[in-house]
């Protein structure tokens, strides 16, 4: 009976180490097919935006309340000129285009993650005068973001910094919860305009990302 016990404590404890080792292993997999999933998105996301940029003219906050307003930092306003082409690249000469970026933030209380949010896009051509047409229907252009003034580590950056009227700064950080850890993937990627010195084709006064408040 006392050798069948400790055979059975023994059995009892390299079965405890094994279902520790594979619940380890689990999770870790886990968490790595998270951070791939996540470089992924926001590889794809950093590519759609450097197009956005690259063919631009304008870049700057959008404002809440008229253009006297309360600086929005959560909406960034791209304007291209005629000849400086659209989000596709490919060149238009008679009709310029905004595009609006818009970030739902992300939800966190007390340190933790409660929602994640959104990074949307919508375009509007834009004529001659500077006046805008209806914006299209809203794109989702990154999901699973983390970015929030209340988060807590990288995840407190600002996801979009206008630092000039050609350049802009994305910061994601994008991921989600793996078991009770937060799994993350970030970059931090600064966009320039080619086209921000480029004369007005039509010859009259220069049009900015305000057209496209």
């Amino acid at each position: 009976m006392t050798e069948l016990m400790v055979a059975l404590g023994i059995f009892l404890l390299f079965s405890s180490v094994f279902t520790a080792s594979v619940m380890q292993y689990l999770r870790s997999t886990s968490s790595t097919a998270v951070r791939a999933q996540s470089a992924s998105n926001v590889m794809m996301a950093t590519q759609r935006m450097e197009r956005f940029i690259s063919y631009s003219n304008s870049i700057g906050y959008a404002t809440t309340g008229g253009s006297s307003g309360t600086t929005d930092k959560n909406t960034v306003l791209i304007y291209s000129a005629p000849s400086s082409g659209n989000d596709s690249g490919v060149a238009s000469a008679s009709v310029g285009q905004c595009i609006m970026l818009y970030y739902k933030p992300a939800t966190w209380s007390s340190g933790n993650l409660q929602d994640t949010g959104t990074l949307y896009y919508q375009t509007a051509d834009v004529d001659s005068t500077g006046a805008h047409g209806t914006y299209s229907a809203k794109h989702a252009l990154l999901n699973s973001i983390t970015n929030a003034p209340t988060a807590s580590g990288l995840s407190k950056a600002d996801l979009l910094t206008v630092k000039s009227t050609d350049t802009l700064q994305f910061s994601p950080v994008v991921g989600q919860y793996s078991g009770s850890k937060l799994v993350t993937s970030n970059t931090q990627v600064t966009f320039s305009s080619r086209n921000s010195s480029a004369a007005d084709p039509s010859g009259g006064a220069a049009i900015t990302y305000a057209a496209c408040q």
